[in-house]
């Protein structure tokens, strides 16, 4: 009884890290969808810091 249990535990941690890996990588996915056209900008002679450091901000929200 006290062998499957500390199985059952394995396989719950192990799932709950596979699901944190997901969320983690989702989450890069998204930020890396949103900053690369800031990235692009800031590129850009004309571009106004301020506005996108404020941009990054709103996005981490």
């Amino acid at each position: 009884m006290e062998f499957s249990r500390i199985i059952e535990i394995k396989n719950l941690v192990f799932l709950l890290c596979v699901v944190t890996a997901c969320k983690f990588t989702f989450v890069m996915l998204h930020l890396h969808e949103y900053t690369q056209p800031l990235a692009n900008k800031a590129l850009q002679p004309n571009f106004n810091y301020k506005k996108g450091l404020a941009l990054l901000y709103r996005l981490s929200l």
